[in-house]
């Protein structure tokens, strides 16, 4: 795209469907998709890290286009990272690419999926992509075959050897391969260290840390000890619920992804929903009006260390980047509402992209799929967003460009300080009411026995 064009201006009909007692009323309006917020690779101090010479396959020649839809939040280094490597992609191929992108990408895609004219290939990120429904109705390209016996584009190596399975995510242990993960991030705690050391404790790493040494030294010193995203329950779901659930093992851990009753209705399950209970309405425990905050509120009170602990996504360093302290030394832990006898452990979310079944460029978007696991392709998706990435080889000392928080959280991540769990599996329907119990017992609207009925009524 950097040899045609810097920026295009896509206009997208995008249809409102407002339902109401008087029939619905459509909305329409234009958007500026920009491909090329940056030069390729200006983020990314040393080039880009590439494949070994020596195990470049010769492939089939391709050409024609390929449409791919892709949510970044408005984020310069995320939307760059996906110019960089569709730039690259394109020059391998000589494919043409028109790429959708934007905050907005999705709700102004979902008429063309709806219909008979979806785009190849949508990147699984944001709202507004009806995954499971588009799967259960044929709409997505079965990529079972192509994960398991497919090669990383121009290289001998299979893409099944060299990637780490669990980040293929399915709707349950029957089904095949629907989204190609090739990256994955996580949620977990945050702090900063330099307050931690001023306020004389260290950041917990068990329940009984958490309880028993960092809340009273917290509250003496007239702190809160945590906040987060929490108008709705996703972020306290994945970034202490959920880890305290796997800490129990991925076997465990797997059935309650896939909600079912019996998994839901597990002592250890209702056990961990205590833990958050009790802990949410212990003295000093949640900053006051936690519960409806925003994302940016409450990363903003805690930059300001109105709390000592956040609960976000490993995303987080380059989010608040511009509004970090100079003193500020930004780390990363993961759910503190382990028991001490259990293994710190990280939940990675699998990042995915999924092919339409109507794909008109069929053979251009499965060679883009194999594209991503290049390590040049892992290489900038892994600078730009701070995550996990997808191959098994990564040096992430190695990454150029990686800043230093996410440096230093994804070597936490792969080192033996951890286990590190997979969502191998998607709730589906279930996802809300997940967040709604984890949200209810925070505010105290619901008990744990309200909790787990409400979990097993709605379970499969």
């Amino acid at each position: 795209m950097k040899n045609k064009i810097k920026r295009i201006t896509a206009f997208v009909l995008i249809l409102g469907i407002l339902a109401g007692t008087c029939g619905c009323r459509f909305v329409i309006r234009e958007e500026q998709v920009l491909l090329n917020p940056t030069e390729p690779g200006d983020y990314l101090a040393g080039g880009l890290y590439q494949d070994e010479p020596g195990v470049i396959n010769q492939e089939p020649e391709l050409s024609g286009s390929l449409e791919i839809q892709i949510f970044t939040n408005e984020s310069v280094s995320s939307s760059a990272a996906w110019t960089a490597v569709i730039d690259a992609f394109e020059e391998a191929t000589g494919v043409s690419v028109t790429a959708y992108i934007g905050s907005q990408v999705n709700t102004q895609m979902s008429k063309r999926w709806m219909g008979d004219n979806p785009p190849d290939i949508a990147f699984l990120d944001g709202s507004g992509i009806p995954v499971e429904a588009l799967e259960a109705s044929g709409a997505l390209y079965d990529l079972t075959e192509l994960l398991q016996e497919g090669y990383v584009y121009g290289t001998d190596d299979k893409i099944w050897d060299v990637v780490n399975h669990d980040i293929f995510e399915r709707y349950d242990s029957e089904s095949r391969y629907y989204r190609a993960g090739f990256m994955a991030s996580a949620y977990g705690t945050f702090y900063d260290s330099n307050y931690l050391q001023q306020l004389g404790v260290e950041a917990p790493t068990n329940y009984d840390e958490l309880m028993n040494t960092f809340l009273p030294a917290v509250r003496e010193k007239g702190n809160m000890a945590f906040t987060t995203y929490g108008t709705t329950g996703s972020y306290p779901t994945w970034s202490m619920v959920m880890p305290a659930i796997a800490a129990y093992g991925q076997e465990y851990l797997d059935p309650v992804l896939m909600g079912t009753q019996e998994a839901w209705d597990r002592e250890e399950v209702r056990e961990v929903l205590q833990r958050w209970y009790d802990f949410c309405h212990a003295d000093g425990a949640l900053l006051t009006g936690t519960a409806t905050y925003d994302h940016t509120t409450a990363q903003m009170k805690w930059l300001k260390h109105d709390s000592a602990l956040i609960g976000n996504g490993i995303w987080l360093p380059w989010e608040v980047s511009n509004s970090t302290p100079t003193d500020f030394a930004m780390e990363y832990s993961t759910s503190p509402l382990t028991l001490p006898e259990q293994t710190p452990t990280v939940l990675a979310w699998p990042m995915a992209v999924i092919l339409s079944s109507q794909s008109k460029n069929l053979e251009n978007a499965k060679a883009f799929v194999r594209f991503l696991y290049t390590k040049q392709a892992q290489a900038v998706f892994i600078s730009a967003y701070g995550y996990i990435g997808a191959r098994t080889d990564l040096d992430y000392t190695q990454i150029p460009g990686l800043s230093g928080a996410s440096k230093r959280i994804l070597e936490y991540i792969s080192s033996n300080q951890v286990e590190l769990c997979w969502k191998r599996y998607t709730w589906g329907d279930l996802n809300d009411t997940v967040n709604g119990v984890v949200h209810g017992l925070m505010t105290g609207k619901l008990t744990v026995d309200q909790a787990v009925k409400t979990l097993t009524t709605k379970g499969n």
